[in-house]
């Protein structure tokens, strides 16, 4: 008879706490090793089964990232429960809205995230540690819970980032979650010495990406609250931190302080950026501040998860390598927007999409927009534009959601956006469309610019004019100290539009 060997997150958890039991896990204020994770985890899967939770219940999690999430995370995997991470940044109406698809039996919180919680409506536990054991509690008169519809087979509801509306949830089932962390454990070059600097937000697919994975490699997940130059010293310093990840945004801020302290920072060997385009000259500051650190990028999103890298190597070769190439198991191609059909043709852009292992089932209680995004191939739509160039790199060409339409021409922002990036007064910059009675949308563009600088829309217009054609010219500019992001770290365009709503072209 022939034994059969379980492949998923809870049973890697339960090996790591044989054959790593003493080694860290998690790291935050306090740490947890990897049989304390498994051993708490286990207590506080019953503890929930005990408040009437059931095995394929949706629970909404609205807590606060740190040791405690994870292993609450672990325990809901060990009780079968399907980990419903919730962006607490969302207003009220997008809550709304994103709850009646998501339809969960309860929401988990923790104290820190009781208000909006119970905003919330539904049925609320609440867990608490007393005495170094977790115990859950009901808040008021919300048992017994009502009844719901189990999904057995999934694992995580992760909403998908919603710079353009509201957001969808991404159901990924169990045997993908699994996956998804080995896989972009192997893609980013773990190792069970590593001590990952975790600093995002957890209620999207980083949480799958930055802390599962890392785990699941039997490595070190450090978790900084608050990313700011301090906390990520201290994680280096204390905590011996090798790897840093975040957005370039973030990543940025603690590259002064690298620069000066090389000797502090010898030990991270490798710095991962993602979320939204590096700016001019990122990398370069990168190798700068952290000689000995590789770097690795790449494209992804919560639908299917990372599926592209760019390594060092790859930087170095003096060409455009775009957003890189594949990942092993991930077959990304392109298609055509209109048709859905394949193209095999060289160098023909379109529509990137994905299929792989680990990519979502569907979106939560949205049939309609689950039956638009998957293809008959199997491949999940990205609403990407894309191509790929002769030696099989990945060049990202802008979201169709955000194509300008300006007196019935197409523009794609991130086209302009690479001009004026060159600009040697301006650090940052977005474009976007603006609502205009002439044109039916105008280009417009958000810059930040360097200290003791300054720069005009003329003089934008006048760098542009011999790299683009007149109507991807923006015709008006606005000024800010920095720009706003969205939960996951990539700038807002949608609130950077609504903010020059009614705004006259200069």
């Amino acid at each position: 008879m022939v034994t059969q060997v379980s492949f998923d997150l809870v049973a890697t958890f339960q090996r790591h706490a044989r054959f790593l039991s003493k080694k860290r896990a998690i790291v935050e204020d306090r740490s947890c090793t990897y049989s304390e994770l498994w051993d708490i985890a286990g207590e506080i899967a019953e503890e929930l089964l005990r408040a009437g939770l059931r095995a394929g219940d949706r629970i909404a999690v609205a807590c606060a990232p740190g040791v405690d999430y994870v292993l609450l995370i672990v325990g809901m995997l060990r009780a079968e429960l399907v980990v419903c991470p919730i962006n607490t940044r969302l207003t009220p109406s997008e809550i709304d809205a994103y709850f009646t698809s998501l339809n969960p039996r309860a929401v988990i919180s923790d104290e820190e995230s009781l208000d909006i919680a119970e905003r919330i409506g539904t049925p609320l536990l609440v867990l608490s540690e007393t005495g170094g054991r977790w115990q859950a509690r009901t808040s008021g008169p919300r048992v017994p819970l009502p009844s719901a519809a189990a999904d057995l087979n999934g694992a995580f509801i992760v909403g998908t980032g919603g710079s353009t509306g509201i957001p969808k949830g991404a159901v990924i089932s169990r045997n993908a979650a699994w996956m998804w962390a080995t896989c972009a454990a192997f893609a980013q070059q773990l190792r069970q010495s590593d001590v990952e600097m975790f600093g995002s937000p957890f209620f999207h697919s980083t949480l799958l990406t930055g802390v599962l994975s890392p785990l699941v490699a039997g490595a070190t997940v450090r978790v900084i609250s608050g990313f700011n130059t301090d906390s990520v010293v201290t994680a280096v310093e204390r905590d011996g931190g090798t790897r840093l990840a975040g957005a370039p945004t973030m990543l940025q801020r603690v590259l002064d302080h690298a620069t000066a302290n090389a000797d502090l920072w010898r030990n991270v060997r490798v710095v991962q950026f993602g979320s939204t385009k590096a700016p001019p000259g990122f990398v370069d500051r990168v190798r700068q501040a952290l000689p000995g650190a590789d770097l690795i990028t790449g494209y992804g999103t919560t639908e299917f998860g990372p599926v592209t890298r760019v390594y060092t190597a790859d930087f170095l070769s003096n060409r455009d390598v775009g957003v890189g190439r594949p990942v092993p198991a991930a077959d990304v191609v392109i298609v055509d927007p209109v048709t859905m059909r394949i193209l095999t043709a060289p160098e023909a852009e379109g529509e990137i999409a994905v299929a792989c292992p680990w990519q979502m089932t569907g979106y939560a209680g949205a049939k309609s927009e689950t039956k638009d995004a998957l293809l008959a191939s199997g491949h999940i739509r990205s609403g990407d534009i894309g191509q790929f160039d002769p030696e099989g790199f990945l060049h990202f060409r802008g979201r169709y959601k955000e194509i300008v339409i300006t007196g019935g021409e197409n523009v794609f922002p991130i086209e302009v956006e690479r001009v004026i990036a060159d600009h040697p007064s301006i650090v940052d910059v977005a474009v976007y469309g603006v609502d205009d009675d002439t044109w039916g949308e105008r280009v417009e563009a958000a810059v930040v610019v360097r200290p003791q600088t300054s720069v005009t829309i003329d003089e934008v217009r006048d760098f542009c004019r011999s790299r683009l054609a007149g109507f991807k010219i923006p015709r008006s500019l606005v000024i800010y100290d920095d720009l706003p992001l969205t939960p996951n770290s990539k700038v807002d365009k949608r609130r950077l539009s609504e903010a020059s709503r009614g705004r006259r072209d200069p």
